[in-house]
């Protein structure tokens, strides 16, 4: 009994919990680099995603400029896209769109509670301004946590960065 026990501890069962569908948060960039016209298609792209979701997909919605917020609080996606103000545009009001802080919005959707089977959808052009986002997703590849995304376009390749001056 005592040798049965101890190779079942070595092998490392896991007891899987939670929903089976598992759930989805959607990071949705509000930062000015993103056009009106980008933002109303990731609006409709994201409708769209919403009404094709099981009957039973938990889904959130985090807005981030600066700073993330959570625009729409974890629920079944049905009634993400049945609630009014959801149905319209995504509000980003309350986002400084001065800058594009993808780290922030990725943190606030793994900490979201979601049960099992966990899925991200980062909505966004990648102009990333505030932050690192590849240590937000080394991390949610070591949870084993998917990060899907949507490429919006946004900084043209005739815009001008400066990444430092040294005099």
């Amino acid at each position: 009994a005592v040798v049965a026990l101890l190779a079942l501890g070595l092998a490392e069962p896991m007891i899987a919990s939670g929903s089976a569908t598992g759930g989805v948060v959607f990071v949705v960039d509000h930062s000015d680099s993103i056009g009106a016209e980008a933002r109303d298609a990731a609006d409709r792209w994201l409708r769209d995603a919403l009404s094709a979701a099981p009957a039973t997909r938990r889904a959130a919605i985090v807005a981030f400029g600066a700073k993330p917020v959570l625009a729409r609080a974890p629920r079944t996606a049905r009634d993400l896209l049945g609630d009014d103000a959801a149905a319209a545009s995504i509000d980003g009001s309350a986002v400084d769109p001065a800058f594009t802080g993808i780290d922030a919005g990725l943190g606030l959707a793994r900490a979201l509670p979601l049960g099992g089977g966990r899925r991200i959808v980062l909505v966004s052009d990648g102009a990333e301004n505030v932050g690192r986002a590849i240590d937000q997703a080394a991390q949610a590849a070591l949870a084993n946590e998917p990060i899907d995304v949507l490429a919006l376009p946004g900084v043209s390749d005739s815009d001008l960065r400066v990444d430092g001056i040294s005099a």
